[in-house]
């Protein structure tokens, strides 16, 4: 993330153990949220799928597991 046209811009990864379905089905809402809709920045998709996960009540302490590394105010094209 620090070399000069290298490298990931954002990172987005667990800091700890979790069950795979449930955050297969984040990672797929976090994925739609970037891809299919019009968030202008990568933090409003991150939110968004946050709260698509949470509304669906499986497996809550995932969100406190998946974290962000990267600028939130990342421009999406």
């Amino acid at each position: 993330m620090k070399a000069d046209g290298k490298g990931a811009i954002a990172a987005f990864s667990p800091s700890g153990l979790s069950l795979n379905a449930p955050a297969k089905r984040y990672h797929e809402a976090l994925l739609r949220e970037i891809f299919d809709t019009h968030h202008e920045r990568l933090g409003d998709a991150v939110l968004a799928a946050q709260k698509a996960h949470a509304a669906t009540g499986a497996f809550p302490e995932l969100l406190r597991k998946r974290h962000l590394s990267g600028d939130p105010a990342l421009t999406l094209r």
